[in-house]
């Protein structure tokens, strides 16, 4: 790929944690060098500021890699945030208050203990959670990603985690029993 010459028509600069950068570049840049070709694009990064520079030609690359940064930034790996290059794949992020105590709350309840009640929610909606700073991300096909914002939103409001994960395999396997038979 050609990119000193090359003009691009789409330009978005994104900001991402310093703390996040290393995961997004890859060893060696080969993550970064990755998206580069995959998606047809330049991408410079300013591993001090966290500010990231992209520039693409059409908008379904552009929206891939804005999700990949997003998700990256949210704290997933960079090989669970590539999957956001399938097109059948989106990443979902819930943001919280500014409330210190009560987001340590809602994040402890979302995550359950040791880990149970996220692990649980991914497992019955095949997605991905990150519970990171303060938001909650979920990457997975739109279906899936629906269902687990629900589970979560309902968790954030109060409901009892038990009931939320009976309803979500319940919805789960209405899902499953709707899918035609070929």
């Amino acid at each position: 790929m050609e990119t000193e010459n090359k003009k691009y028509i789409i330009t978005e600069v994104l900001r991402i944690s310093p703390l996040r950068v290393g995961a997004l570049i890859g060893k060696g840049g080969s993550f970064k060098r990755k998206l580069e070709e995959k998606l047809d694009a330049k991408i410079v990064i300013d591993s001090k500021e966290g500010t990231v520079m992209c520039f693409l030609n059409d908008y379904s690359s552009y929206q891939k890699l804005t999700d990949i940064i997003r998700a990256i930034s949210r704290g997933f790996s960079s090989e669970m945030a590539s999957i956001l290059l399938r097109s059948d794949f989106i990443f979902h992020s819930i943001k919280l208050g500014r409330n210190k105590k009560r987001n340590l709350i809602m994040k402890a309840r979302i995550i359950g203990q040791e880990g149970k009640i996220k692990r649980k929610m991914e497992f019955i909606s095949s997605t991905k959670i990150s519970v990171y700073g303060k938001t909650i991300s979920i990457l997975g096909k739109a279906s899936d990603v629906t269902l687990c914002n629900r589970a979560i939103v309902d968790i954030l409001a109060g409901a009892k985690q038990n009931v939320v994960l009976n309803v979500m395999e319940r919805k789960k396997k209405e899902e499953v029993d709707e899918e035609p038979v070929m």
